[in-house]
């Protein structure tokens, strides 16, 4: 799900635990409306890139439920 996204820099980083609890909040506020989150993983930002490089290397869960 990485191909056509430019990871370079946040692929570097994106391993680093706080990255995770910083997702992981984002999803417990947001998870409330669908919209946002599909806003989120369509943004093709540098946090799209690190949501969709956490959920292929979580191989697919929490997150990657969203991601479809």
């Amino acid at each position: 799900t990485l191909h056509n996204v430019d990871c370079s820099e946040e692929r570097s980083v994106r391993r680093g635990e706080g990255q995770v609890e910083a997702l992981e909040l984002i999803l417990e506020r947001e998870t409330s409306s669908d919209y946002k989150i599909s806003h989120l993983l369509g943004c093709g930002n540098a946090l799209q890139c690190v949501w969709k490089s956490l959920t292929w290397e979580m191989g697919g869960r929490s997150i990657g439920q969203l991601d479809r």
